[in-house]
């Protein structure tokens, strides 16, 4: 992986921080912040075997 596909990979970990907390303090009913956070989780997941 080079340096700057390293900086992309660190700037989306970065924005799914971001969009988690945003779920967290929506006011959208607990099912679906459970849902999105699995969605947002199976992204993080595959953007970590990336490395």
């Amino acid at each position: 992986m080079t340096p700057y596909e390293k900086y992309e990979q660190i700037q989306r970990l970065d924005y799914y921080v971001k969009v988690y907390s945003s779920i967290r303090n929506s006011a959208l009913s607990t099912e679906k912040k459970i849902e999105l956070s699995k969605v947002l989780d199976k992204a993080i997941e595959e953007e970590m075997e990336k490395t």
